[in-house]
């Protein structure tokens, strides 16, 4: 008890660390860490850093039950790395067209996380024809308006549709 009375007496700091970085980011949205608009600062970096930190311990069975469940509970929350990298930069790719035709978007663009647009999509063409592309990113990336596979197809029926625009 007298332990207990001292100002800022935690029996198990991490436990309430845990806690109070899981309510900010609940109360932020998870969405916030993958929007293509983005500017952390040091504190969202810091969460940021420790939603990194969760998805590693979930992915090495270090993490109790109790956490998994209320991190799923999390709108938007995502496990995979892998799948939060693919979704931001879809979700950069979906946010560059309100602003782009498909086939005049620079080539410079990048992601929130620094990862080269042009180069994104690209790969995922690739992997498509290649057959490895998960079937979930298939239908989202054809739910974009005026998405292609074939890029080399888009630029010609482009080019073509600017000559008739041209000459008529």
């Amino acid at each position: 008890q007298l332990l207990e009375g001292i100002k800022g007496w935690q029996w198990d700091p991490y436990t309430e660390q845990w806690e109070k970085n899981y309510q900010n980011v609940k109360i932020m949205g998870v969405e916030k860490f993958f929007a293509v608009d983005r500017t952390l600062d040091a504190d969202e970096k810091s969460l940021n850093e420790w939603i990194k930190s969760q998805r590693n311990a979930y992915h090495k069975h270090k993490m109790t039950d109790e956490r998994k469940l209320k991190l799923e509970s999390l709108s938007g929350w995502i496990w995979d790395n892998d799948q939060a990298m693919w979704m931001e930069c879809f979700n950069a790719v979906k946010e560059a067209l309100t602003k782009y035709e498909w086939l005049e978007m620079p080539a410079g663009l990048k992601s929130p996380g620094g990862r080269k647009l042009y180069n994104w999509m690209s790969n995922q063409r690739t992997a498509h024809h290649k057959g490895r592309l998960k079937k979930d990113y298939v239908t989202l990336l054809e739910s974009l308006d005026g998405w292609v596979w074939n890029k080399l197809e888009a630029q010609w029926i482009y080019g073509f549709s600017r000559l008739k625009e041209y000459c008529i």
